[in-house]
């Protein structure tokens, strides 16, 4: 197919894949490819697995092709901030006083995405235990901007922001205390908020101060992936239920706009997204960056940190993101 399938959103890929106009094997292996190519310049991964991230997306092949896939977001790829448990990878948290051990249980969101048939990739790099709002480490470097390297990508959950604006997974799981979503989704062009107290389960680490949220390119892909895990669990005595007592607050991906990306307190209706989305893929605004507009393909090419500046070069506008939408330059507004 002619579409750049690490280009497409969730949804999109969900129902590329019902259409069977494209595989799971296919789109991992187009994001892989991506991470590859652009992983040396702005290093939002800490490490991929190749061999699993293959291995889970034609286990999700074979379902699509049974006409059972687990969810809407099976088959689609997802990575996780660094400070969130995910079986068989190391949790390291930013930070070089953690050992580097496998884990051997899953976190909540990393449960409920697997049973959803979600390819999880690996971990995403994240400020020292996430209590700095910019992503540079000793461990893990320096992530900068995804639409200028001489940017800073925000923090703590820099990683999945430039991940998710650079294609490099369309689902990304954040963390965000005092803005570690919100603060670096801002400034990357992306879609991330801080959902409220217990919406999404924690463990070992419940959500008193550190809430779980998605971050995505659209708004409509967040919807989705909150829907998943957005769910109770045994561990976490402060999870909802999956309902929460909550009613349809947000009625269409179109009526969400600056409103949640702004008010925390809002809460997406976990059914808003029951109907299957357009085929057509709606377009967003692309950081405009190729190989050859930087200097050397090694992770050295990575700004030095005095010369990291604040202030992003991602177009302004918090409705810029909503699905559906042509945003180009003349449509966006100001904050």
């Amino acid at each position: 197919m002619t579409q750049d399938l690490a280009q497409l959103s969730a949804a999109d890929l969900s129902v590329l894949y019902r259409a069977k106009a494209a595989s799971p094997v296919e789109a991992t292996e187009a994001i892989l490819a991506r991470i590859k190519l652009l992983q040396p310049h702005f290093n939002s991964y800490r490490a991929i697995e190749v061999q699993s991230a293959l291995a889970q997306a034609r286990a999700s092949e074979a379902r699509w092709a049974r006409g059972a896939p687990q969810s809407r977001l099976d088959g689609v790829p997802v990575g996780f901030k660094d400070l969130a448990n995910v079986q068989d990878f190391p949790i390291r948290k930013g930070s070089l006083a953690t050992p580097d051990k496998v884990e051997t249980e899953d976190s909540p969101p990393a449960a409920r995405l697997r049973e959803g048939g979600a390819i999880i990739l690996d971990k995403t790099q994240t400020a020292e235990f996430g209590l700095k709002g910019l992503t540079e480490t000793k461990l893990g470097g320096i992530t900068p901007n995804a639409w200028d390297r001489q940017y800073a990508s925000g923090g703590s959950s820099g990683g999945a922001a430039v991940s998710a604006a650079l294609g490099l997974g369309p689902l990304q799981i954040g963390t965000d205390g005092g803005g570690s979503i919100r603060s670096p989704a801002s400034v990357n062009g992306v879609f991330g908020f801080k959902p409220i107290f217990g919406r999404v389960a924690g463990y070992p680490h419940n959500g008193s101060l550190f809430h779980i949220g998605p971050i995505t390119g659209t708004v409509t892909d967040a919807a989705l992936l909150l829907n998943v895990i957005a769910a109770s669990d045994v561990r976490d005595w402060s999870s909802l239920p999956k309902d929460g007592g909550i009613g349809p607050l947000i009625s269409t991906p179109e009526s969400m706009g600056c409103a949640l990306a702004t008010a925390v307190t809002w809460e997406i209706s976990l059914s808003i997204l029951e109907s299957s989305p357009s085929s057509t893929a709606p377009s967003r605004a692309w950081p405009s960056w190729t190989p050859s507009s930087t200097r050397s393909t090694q992770a050295s090419a990575t700004p030095r940190r005095s010369s990291i500046r604040s202030t992003p070069s991602a177009p302004s506008g918090c409705a810029r993101r909503l699905a559906s939408r042509d945003y180009t330059t003349s449509q966006q507004t100001s904050s």
